[in-house]
């Protein structure tokens, strides 16, 4: 099975700031992440770069998600 791998790191280290609210940059992002993985969930799977910053590590879709939501929120 062919995996879609997302890079969600930008929206992380945003949302770790005082940002209240994503930009349109994470914005756009995410809502095609989320369509993408609306037509294919089994298929498309969040990523960022690990503590060290050199290697990637998968996130969990929830963890992105619910980030997310926590951002359009507020």
């Amino acid at each position: 099975m062919t995996c879609l791998w997302i890079d969600v790191d930008d929206l992380f280290r945003y949302g770790a700031t005082d940002h209240q609210r994503p930009s349109g940059i994470q914005r756009v992002a995410f809502e095609l992440a989320l369509a993408l993985h609306d037509i294919h969930a089994e298929s498309v799977r969040f990523i960022r770069l690990g503590p060290s910053g050199r290697m990637l590590v998968p996130v969990p879709w929830e963890s992105g998600a619910a980030l997310y939501a926590g951002l359009t929120m507020a």
